[in-house]
């Protein structure tokens, strides 16, 4: 484990709480309560991206900080990369090669 001190790039680790700090400017911190106290599982039954839905039947889905990725079904992986493509058109996506990739920095995003 390694903890820097300086200030302006230091790195804690809090238990029991969180830290308003550690929020952007103007940004709400979200809580969600999980299905079970033993993993990360979220329960949804409505899935919206631009106001509009893209599912709607009842999904788990399980956070794992560890994984980059998001593992997806294939049948909601479409409807997803559908909806990207629909909401940011500076976005490819390729159902051949399961990926949505952005040509400009994600700065510019």
């Amino acid at each position: 484990m390694y903890l820097r001190t300086e200030s302006g790039n230091s790195s804690n680790i809090k238990f029991g709480g969180w830290d308003p700090a550690a929020l952007a400017p103007g940004a709400d911190l979200k809580m969600f309560r999980t299905v079970s106290t033993s993993h990360w599982d979220l329960k949804s039954d409505d899935f919206l991206m631009g106001g509009k839905p893209f599912l709607q039947d009842v999904r788990y889905i399980s956070i794992d900080p560890h994984i980059p990725y998001l593992y997806i079904p294939t049948y909601d992986w479409n409807l997803f990369s559908n909806a990207m493509s629909e909401n940011y058109p500076d976005l490819k996506c390729s159902s051949a090669n399961n990926r949505c990739l952005w040509s400009t920095s994600c700065a510019q995003i």
